[in-house]
């Protein structure tokens, strides 16, 4: 089966599956190609550091500090539509760190962050003082890599805040576009659709308010591309199972180095989902368990690869900075798993539990899906998914195909179960940002399309071919 890394011949056993005798070069193969992206991102990050001096960037900084402390930190785009709320608080803290990149301390900047952050004062102003009256940065934001800068300080050369979202969803619009052209083309049109619908539904033209939008959805289309290129070459299915196992790599190292936490699973789910729909079209989806094993395969290298990435900046910046950095990472990462929410708006009003926060992780992510102007309640979101569920289930029942009934529908449904578990994990972090994090639903949202259309296809294609033998 092509894509699958199941296959006789070489055996090894890892992380409870039968792997072959290839898997141990294999793996080597996979923990290399991560190496090598960490390194990537260690020189780049250096390089942009050393030779883009901060007053090259200062002008299209301090315009772009202008406009941003005109703006709300978290305005909505359309009028009180809880789903199409922007950040510009995450821009203008992202800023502030690219500003204060010193050439003089290239590593420690990198690794440190550091940025201006007075005690009373919103992160917009503090980015227009900070270009401005150019204070000494007095806080650092060092349990994230902030590779975006990679990209962002070069174009701050040249550009404000708002050409480069502009610029870098232009970038993302046009990987899509030769992406659902290469997909036309291999005649899975169905799919193209459903990405379509899927986009629009998680309002994915918002990324065009936020860098810290756009970042995943960079990563994303280009890892996307990568493995429709890949699937559709002539070479062998060993070596195409090796360099989609190194575009999951390198997608999980990158997705760490650009990502502040939004929606960084669409860099797994996506591919995938579209590497399953092009083994479907050629047939090799046999067994749904074989399928199993290559969606836990290629996960277990995208979060490795994503992990790695993280720990490495964490140990760096400890032996750089000290254990407070340590402090601050490990830190972060209990208040956004099981810190503690209110269920207000204000830190006055009372904590939720941890059942009331696991749900209200889970309803407020899916409630963004519906097109609804203020935010819903629970019973009404839990009630618009089953009116859907039930809608798709009845089209499925009634519709279906037995050849898609345990291939596809079942890869397709252990994928979407991605995000909601995301949610759950990070459910201080899925409560407090649901406004973003909610995009992660787009491989739920596009399986669930493409599977109940496939079924409805292969319902009226079974149909016509009765009445033609009748005829």
């Amino acid at each position: 089966m092509e894509g699958n890394p199941i296959q006789e011949g070489n055996q090894i056993e890892i992380f409870g599956f039968i792997q072959l005798r290839k898997g141990r070069i294999y793996m080597k193969k996979i923990v290399l190609s991560a190496m090598i992206g960490i390194i990537l991102c260690l020189m780049l990050s250096l390089a942009v550091i050393y030779l883009i001096p901060q007053k090259a960037v200062k002008k299209q900084i301090e315009e772009s500090a202008h406009f941003l402390v005109e703006k709300e930190l978290f305005p909505y785009i359309k009028q009180n539509t809880f789903n199409t709320r922007q950040d510009n608080y995450a821009d203008a803290i992202l800023l502030n760190i690219i500003y204060y990149s010193d050439s003089s301390k290239a590593w420690r900047s990198v690794l440190e962050a550091p940025f201006y952050k007075p005690e009373v004062s919103e992160v917009n102003d503090n980015l227009l003082k900070a270009v401005k009256e150019n204070p000494k940065p007095n806080a650092e934001y060092s349990r994230y890599w902030h590779g975006s800068m990679v990209f962002l300080r070069p174009l701050l050369c040249v550009m404000n805040l708002q050409q480069i979202r502009s610029f870098l969803t232009g970038i993302v619009i046009a990987m899509l576009g030769i992406s659902n052209i290469l997909l036309i083309r291999r005649g899975v049109i169905g799919f193209v659709v459903s990405l379509l619908i899927g986009f629009l539904i998680i309002n994915g033209w918002m990324i065009v308010f936020s860098l810290e939008y756009v970042m995943t959805f960079l990563v994303m289309s280009v890892a996307l591309l990568a493995v429709i290129l890949t699937n559709s070459s002539s070479v062998s299915d060993e070596k195409k199972r090796n360099r989609i196992g190194y575009i999951f790599a390198l997608s999980g190292v990158f997705t760490c180095f650009v990502d502040f936490l939004t929606t960084e699973t669409l860099s797994f789910t996506i591919p995938m989902l579209v590497l399953l729909v092009l083994q479907e079209k050629n047939g090799q989806l046999k067994y749904w368990k074989d399928v199993l094993k290559q969606i836990v395969l290629y996960g277990l290298i995208f979060i490795i690869s994503y992990a790695c990435m993280f720990f490495l900046k964490w140990i760096l910046a400890t032996i750089t900075i000290g254990k407070k950095a340590l402090d601050s990472a490990i830190g972060s990462v209990m208040e956004r798993s099981i810190g503690t929410v209110t269920m207000g708006q204000s830190t006055l009003d009372p904590s939720a539990t941890t059942l009331q926060k696991l749900g209200g992780a889970l309803w407020k992510n899916i409630g963004c899906l519906f097109p609804f102007k203020e935010m819903m309640s629970a019973p009404a979101v839990y009630t618009a998914l089953f009116c859907c569920i039930l809608f798709l289930f009845s089209c499925v029942y009634l519709f279906h195909g037995t050849s898609y009934y345990s291939n596809l529908g079942m890869s397709m449904f252990l994928l979407s179960l991605i995000p909601f578990l995301r949610f759950l994990l990070l459910s201080n972090h899925s409560y407090l940002h649901y406004f973003f994090t909610y995009r992660a639903l787009l491989v739920s949202v596009v399986g669930a399309i493409y599977y109940t259309g496939k079924c409805c296809e292969e319902y009226w294609k079974r149909r016509w071919k009765r009445q033609w033998k009748r005829i």
